[in-house]
């Protein structure tokens, strides 16, 4: 009897690229070989860990600072932006349960701002809610001890009456908690390399290029729907991974087949 059977070997190029639907985020995943032209689109951007001052108690620092900025985000088109420590979005704050932190906040716009930590079990004192106003040229300590589970959280301005449009222009950042359990999961944790942080948003750029935050009644009733998608503000990004694939399989050949989620490139 004779048995049918193929053994392939192969190097692959796998890029992650997020596309927008109006009402669907849409991941996909297209292979390619080494000797392929790169990818259309822009590299992931990475936010980096924002590191913190030791003090002297054994409390860790960080240190934000919100000014406007610009940002190009389509060729030749510099888009106005806001942003922490840079001049969209923010790097990745993270602490571990039970750690004492402070979060210095200077506000170095022309307007007035806060910075909320949402999702974080705080007091109210540190939360940063529409309440707690930090005046242009100002800054501000939030002080509290790290007291919850392992999560990933995000932070972002609060200010009445500009909570979305601050957030929409850039003001906005994840925040890593770790606890006793985290580490032992099994789970990837080199951060930027197996560990990814993605930071989801649909933008609406108007003709120039530019953003287009202007809503009218149906968008507030809706939501305010945008035209591009974005990930850690970059669009149409990919993250280039290499694949070695061995089929040992001795009875049945393997295809990976074209589809919207899989792209076999020769």
């Amino acid at each position: 009897m004779t048995t049918n059977h193929s053994e392939t070997t192969g190097n692959a190029i796998l890029f992650v690229k997020v596309l927008l639907g109006l009402t669907l985020f849409a991941v996909l995943v297209p292979f390619g070989s080494i000797g392929a032209a790169e990818p259309a689109g822009n590299p992931l951007p990475i936010p980096p860990i924002l590191e913190p001052e030791i003090r002297s108690d054994g409390s860790h620092l960080f240190r934000l600072s919100a000014a406007a900025g610009t940002k190009e985000f389509h060729p030749g088109v510099q888009t106005p932006t806001l942003g922490y420590n840079g001049s969209y979005l923010g790097p990745t704050i993270r602490a571990s349960r039970g750690r004492k932190i402070t979060i210095r906040v200077e506000n170095r716009l022309s307007e007035s701002s806060t910075a909320h930590w949402h999702g974080a079990h705080l007091p109210a004192d540190a939360d940063g809610g529409p309440h707690q106003e930090i005046g242009a040229g100002k800054t501000w300590d939030a002080s509290f001890t790290v007291n919850q589970p392992a999560a990933t959280l995000w932070y972002h301005p609060h200010f009445m009456g500009s909570t979305a449009r601050q957030v929409y222009e850039g003001l906005a950042g994840m925040f890593i908690i770790d606890d006793e359990f985290s580490g032992n999961l099994g789970l990837p944790d080199d951060y930027g390399n197996d560990d990814i942080p993605l930071i989801l948003q649909e933008r609406r750029f108007d003709s120039s290029g530019r953003f287009g935050y202007n809503p009218r009644m149906p968008d507030l009733m809706h939501g305010y729907f945008g035209n591009t998608m974005l990930v850690n503000g970059a669009v149409e990004p990919y993250k280039n991974v290499r694949i070695r694939g061995c089929s040992s399989s001795i009875t049945q050949r393997k295809q990976l087949h074209d589809s919207p989620h899989l792209v076999r490139r020769r």
